[in-house]
């Protein structure tokens, strides 16, 4: 009797394990449960939570507005909430390793979400900043910031912020490298912050790439590639330091 019974309790068995691995994927790719109406949508980032929840990042266009969809799914594949953020601007690909918009899963199954905002009143000049917010597993958001208001004690320069990414240290600090176009004069500048989990600064540091009206002065560009932490404690920044120095600009063309 149970020789009988083995190949259909097998079968049985077959179709239930094949239900429970593709019911996740399938729900994810098909819908992303965007809203009626959202077009254009495309998948930014996701992140494995730490109690095993799943975040996604999509954008997506409604009418004219563009904007990200936060989305948290269960371990099963089934939505539990989602969240919009408006943008300033469209998302597109960049050649950077940083994005315009990216996550990063902290401890309690909460989520860091880095994105595009128009350029804050309390940073004059910025057209754009990074905006830095924490949710938590119901979907609240705990802290929100942003990346502009800033500014370097020496000058009070600032930067309009639009790329970025996030990585964790060991002792649970988040850092932040950004990049983008400088409010004094439009050259290349690039940061790096350190906060703790509530988003309260605990240091930071810029590089100003300059533009020169001199033809003989030296132009210097800084352009982020990427951040990852590094396993001794603090982070590793991986940037592009681009100098050009115009008056021997007929010499490097004439060995070319």
């Amino acid at each position: 009797m149970i020789f009988r019974l083995g190949p259909i309790f097998a079968a049985i068995l077959l179709f239930a394990l094949t239900a429970t691995v593709f019911a996740g994927p399938v729900r994810l790719a098909n819908s992303a449960y965007s809203p009626a109406g959202e077009t254009n949508v495309k998948y930014v980032d996701a992140a494995t939570a730490t109690d095993g929840g799943l975040y996604a990042l999509t954008y997506g266009k409604s009418g004219s507005q563009n904007r990200l969809r936060l989305t948290r799914y269960s371990t099963s594949g089934i939505r539990d909430w989602s969240r919009t953020i408006n943008l300033p601007s469209g998302w597109r690909e960049t050649g950077e390793l940083m994005k315009e918009a990216s996550l990063l899963a902290l401890p309690g199954g909460r989520v860091l979400v880095l994105s595009q905002r128009p350029g804050p009143i309390d940073a004059p000049g910025t057209t754009v900043d990074i905006a830095c917010r924490v949710f938590d597993a119901s979907g609240s958001i705990l802290a929100n910031r942003g990346l502009a208001p800033i500014l370097v004690p020496s000058n009070g320069d600032s930067a309009s912020f639009n790329l970025a990414q996030a990585v964790l240290d060991t002792d649970g600090t988040i850092w932040i490298a950004a990049n983008g176009p400088a409010v004094s004069d439009g050259a290349t500048a690039r940061a790096l912050y350190c906060f703790d989990q509530t988003l309260q600064l605990k240091t930071f540091t810029y590089s100003f790439g300059f533009r020169s009206i001199f033809s003989d002065a030296t132009e210097l560009t800084y352009s982020n590639l990427g951040i990852a932490p590094n396993p001794r404690g603090g982070v590793v920044a991986a940037h592009r330091r681009i100098v050009r120095i115009p008056e021997y600009d007929e010499f490097f063309r004439a060995i070319t």
